[in-house]
């Protein structure tokens, strides 16, 4: 396994910083939509309404946690762990995107669905 040396590491970090702080950030306006989600009866029923919900809620601190881990590791020189934690943010994006389309397929995109 080749050791990961050089500036590309650290480009890496900067490059996945400034994707995920910046829809970190646009993601917390989103929430204030979230109860807008209820509004259709049954839909605080719907177990896909509230896995929308709460994979929008988990994003920025998920995507935080896991910039603020990466750019530790980094400081202390661990390179390959601070590569490995850049993949929480990709977690928490992954479940921001399985969610919105588990509720597309599954309830054709309505918020009240069983």
């Amino acid at each position: 396994m080749a050791t990961l040396s050089g500036p590309m590491p650290r480009v890496m970090l900067v490059v996945a910083t400034v994707i995920f702080g910046l829809t970190g950030l646009l993601s917390l306006p989103m929430l204030l939509f979230t109860p807008m989600m209820f509004d259709a009866p049954g839909s605080e029923d719907s177990v896909y309404t509230w896995l929308l919900v709460g994979s929008l809620l988990l994003y920025p601190f998920l995507t935080l946690g896991g910039l603020v881990l990466a750019w530790r590791a980094n400081g202390r020189g661990e390179v390959e762990l601070a590569l490995k934690r850049l993949q929480i943010p990709l977690l928490a994006a992954s479940l921001v995107v399985g969610a919105v389309m588990l509720l597309q397929l599954v309830c054709a995109g309505k918020f009240a669905c069983r």
